[in-house]
């Protein structure tokens, strides 16, 4: 009987610890916003810069005055540091997070990666929407920032993303 009772014990005791043994740890604050910087960043803030360097290369080739063109290149070379750095903090995040993936429940990580690109989105939709080609608005700036109150100001998480100081290291 004593032997029946210590298998009985045993098979709870392992039916009850296993699944604690194989769970998969949540991800905290840090790697939340770690994994939707790292998206926003790269949907976001690259292209952005990207598209503002084409401006001014493509701006360049055309005739300007010296003044002009010496603040076009002082432009350039500013847009070129914030695309450097933009990458090196995307690294930052990356070589943070990725490490610490194994064991985690990555769904929470998704679900940051996904908010970060319907932020985006939004973001987009309103400068579309008060920059509209037939009617622009002519105050851009107001219909700008009404647009992303009503929507939940998505400009706000997306902007934390420009300093990654949030990193333990």
């Amino acid at each position: 009987m004593k032997k029946n009772y210590f298998v009985i014990k045993c098979i709870a005791t392992f039916i009850f610890f296993i699944p604690f043994a194989y769970s998969q740890t949540r991800p905290n604050d840090v790697d939340l916003k770690s994994a939707y910087c790292i998206e926003s960043l790269k949907s976001d803030l690259v292209p952005s810069i990207k598209s503002l360097l084409d401006l001014t290369i493509n701006l360049s080739v055309t005739e300007l005055t010296k003044e002009m063109s010496l603040e076009l290149k002082n432009s350039e070379k500013d847009l070129q540091i914030q695309l450097e750095k933009t990458y090196q903090d995307i690294n930052r995040l990356q070589s943070y997070l990725i490490p610490r993936i194994s064991g985690m429940d990555v769904r929470g990580l998704e679900l940051a990666q996904n908010r970060a690109k319907e932020d985006s989105k939004l973001v987009k939709s309103c400068s579309s929407k008060c920059s509209g080609n037939p009617n622009p608005n002519p105050d851009l700036i107001i219909c700008f920032n009404s647009c992303l109150s009503s929507i939940g100001k998505p400009d706000q998480r997306i902007n934390a993303c420009r300093s990654i100081n949030f990193l333990p290291f």
